[in-house]
C-alpha cells in the first residue's frame, strides 16, 4: 500500500497532493493480515502554513506486480503546532449581528461581529431553519472579528409556498465555524415576508 498527503476537499475529484514534501515522501507499506502498519507517519507542517487549508491521506492498494488497485482518502484533518492553535480554530464566539431581520428572499448585505474569525476555506456562515439550512455565499473576512456576508434565501418549501402572506415571520438563528466541526453560540434571526417575497413565489 502506498500512503501520500493531499489536500483535502468536499468533493475528492478536486483533491490536490500536496506540493511540498511534507509527509517525506510517498510512504510504502505491506499489509500483514488486513494491516497496514507505518513505523513513521509524520507532518512537518502546520495547517497555517498553508493558508489554513486541511489535509487527508490518499491510500493506493497495489497488487504485487505494483499496478494500483483502488484508492481512498482518509476524513480531513488539521495539522497544528499547539493544541492552544486548535482550542482558538474552535472557540468562536458570536456577539453581535448588524440587524436581526432580512427579506424572505435574501440579497441582504450584513455583518456579524465576533471572535476569532480564521481565514480558510472551512470558515463558513450558515443559517439554521426549521425548513432545512443554507449557506452565506459569499463570505468576506474583513478581520478577525467581522465577517460581511450576503443573507441567503430562507429555504422555504414549495408546498408552503402559496401559504406565505405580507409581514409573515420565519424565525432563524445564524452561525459561524471556523472547521466545518465546532460552531459558534446562535444568534437568533427573523426572515420576514414582504411583498417582493411574494412576487418571487409567484
Amino acid at each position: 500500500m502506498n500512503i501520500s498527503l493531499w489536500y483535502a476537499s468536499n468533493d475528492t475529484s478536486t483533491s490536490e497532493p500536496v506540493g511540498k514534501d511534507i509527509l517525506g515522501g510517498t510512504k510504502t507499506v505491506p499489509i500483514l493480515d488486513g494491516i497496514a502498519l507505518f513505523d513513521n507517519l509524520a507532518i512537518s507542517e502546520s495547517s497555517t502554513k498553508h493558508k489554513e487549508r486541511e489535509f487527508c491521506l490518499q491510500f493506493i492498494l497495489l497488487r504485487n506486480d505494483g499496478q494500483e488497485m483502488v484508492y481512498k482518502y482518509s476524513r480531513p484533518f488539521y495539522a497544528y503546532s499547539h493544541k492552544k492553535v486548535l482550542q482558538r480554530r474552535g472557540s468562536v464566539k458570536l456577539r453581535t449581528l448588524s440587524k436581526s431581520w432580512g427579506k424572505l428572499i435574501g440579497g441582504d448585505q450584513m455583518h456579524v461581529i465576533g471572535s476569532p474569525f480564521i481565514q480558510g476555506p472551512a470558515l463558513s456562515l450558515i443559517v439554521r431553519t426549521p425548513h432545512g439550512v443554507v449557506h452565506a455565499k459569499p463570505v468576506e473576512f474583513y478581520s478577525d472579528s467581522v465577517l460581511f456576508f450576503e443573507l441567503p434565501p430562507y429555504p422555504l418549501p414549495e408546498s408552503l409556498m402559496n401559504q406565505i402572506n405580507p409581514n409573515m415571520e420565519f424565525k432563524a438563528e445564524i452561525v459561524v465555524t471556523n472547521d466545518g466541526r465546532t460552531y459558534s453560540n446562535p444568534m437568533e434571526f427573523t426572515y420576514i415576508a414582504d411583498n417582493n417575497s411574494l412576487r418571487s413565489r409567484i
